[in-house]
């Protein structure tokens, strides 16, 4: 009877748990019931406050990564500078060890930074991460360097230029002691097309960089006036702007004729540039230039020259005319003849100043030898008009003197086709 009674407890609570079992199946399936009930009618969720809040915080991501690609296209700039300059590689070396990782990553040539900045920007930069931008912006070991850039930069310009003048004043050049880089001149034509040519990629280089240094300003201007820059953002920022700063000034001057700051150093909001001066006009050629390249100047001085001194003369013929005969000579003690002395001295002064820049360029050719020929006649006719004052008579020593007076002048219009005038 008891394992009866048994049986039957045990029975009861099978029953009892297969009940229970059929709730729990009984909820599954309306809790699944529930979930695609959920699923026809979803309940919007959308919150208007956090789209707008990611929003901003792109454009804040947006303006510092901006700062982050002019900084490191400076940043290859100025390692470009560093070789160009003739720095050894161990420095070079020195200013990698300063970039941070993000920046010895980019495998990029330096030399066409400029036609790849847009992948710069749009590839890299976008892909680094923030704390990666943050760095790139707080970084100061670069800045150490970017008076160098700039100081490089505005020695290779001025010395190409002066260097593309010389070569384009010379009628001929001798090419056995050019510079090494000119190696593959053969003639002189030859080595005048590359003197101006490395005047202009120099004068490239130096603009390129002024350029990114404004770019730099302005991307710092719309990221601090949006507040997308905090503290050590902005002072790190502004001691950089300081190194480009030092020889900004110089840089603009040799770029344009006149110094500008890159901005103002006393302001409180130094990052705003809205109030800076427009870029001034450079100034005019000298005279001498004006008139070298100008061929409608050119063509008016070489007739006006001829035409004035065959008019001279007619005056000189009458003053030999008009003048005692050749039985007639004059005195040392007469004032006509120390007037004469004191002209000729004159004369001789100011042939040696036409000369002087014409000795120092050296050179040769055909029209540097008449240029001496005139030269050694004009000076001969100032000793030979004393003798024929004190010899024949005051009438040929007069008019010797103005043949020595037109050979002179002549000289000198031979210097200015030539462009010798300094």
């Amino acid at each position: 009877m008891a394992s009866s009674s048994n049986i039957d407890r045990a029975l009861s609570s099978a029953s009892t748990t297969t009940v229970s079992l059929g709730d729990v199946e009984a909820g599954v399936s309306g809790a699944n019931i529930r979930i695609r009930r959920g699923k026809a009618h979803p309940v919007d969720e959308s919150d208007p406050g956090r789209d707008e809040n990611q929003a901003v915080n792109q454009e804040h991501r947006a303006l510092r990564q901006q700062v982050a690609r002019h900084l490191l296209v400076l940043n290859a700039l100025t390692s470009l500078a560093l070789g160009d300059g003739g720095d050894t590689a161990a420095c070079s070396d020195k200013f990698a060890e300063y970039l941070t990782p993000a920046e010895r990553d980019l495998n990029m040539d330096r030399r066409s930074i400029y036609r790849h900045d847009r992948r710069l920007g749009s590839e890299y930069v976008a892909g680094l991460r923030d704390w990666q931008v943050h760095e790139c912006i707080v970084n100061l070991g670069p800045s150490d360097y970017y008076p160098d850039l700039l100081n490089i930069r505005v020695k290779l310009y001025r010395a190409a230029k002066e260097h593309a003048a010389l070569v384009a004043r010379c009628n001929h050049v001798d090419l056995p002691v050019r510079p090494k880089r000119f190696a593959g001149c053969h003639n002189y034509q030859d080595y005048l097309e590359a003197a101006v040519h490395d005047d202009q990629t120099q004068r490239n280089r130096l603009n390129n960089v002024l350029k990114r240094a404004r770019l730099l300003m302005a991307a710092i201007k719309s990221a601090a006036d949006a507040g997308s820059l905090n503290e050590p953002a902005l002072a790190a920022l502004r001691v950089k702007i300081d190194a480009l700063q030092s020889y900004y000034p110089d840089a603009y001057s040799a770029m344009h004729g006149s110094p500008q700051d890159l901005f103002d150093a006393e302001a409180e909001r130094w990052w705003d540039t809205s109030g800076s001066q427009p870029p001034a006009r450079p100034p005019p050629p000298p005279l001498e230039e004006q008139i070298h390249y100008a061929p409608q100047n050119r063509a008016l001085v070489n007739f006006a020259v001829p035409s004035v001194t065959v008019l001279a003369c007619i005056p000189a013929f009458m003053g030999w005319w008009l003048s005692p005969g050749p039985g007639e000579p004059g005195r040392y003690d007469d004032a006509e003849f120390w007037q004469l002395v004191a002209g000729g001295a004159m004369q001789l002064l100011g042939l040696f100043t036409m000369l002087w820049p014409d000795v120092m360029a050296g050179g040769g050719g055909e029209p540097r030898r008449w240029t001496w020929i005139l030269a050694v006649a004009s000076a001969l006719s100032v000793v030979g008009s004393m003798l024929l004052y004190l010899l024949v008579s005051p009438g040929w020593s007069s008019l010797v003197s103005f043949l020595g007076s037109a050979a002179q002048v002549f000289i000198l219009l031979q210097l200015v086709n030539r462009g010798r005038l300094l």
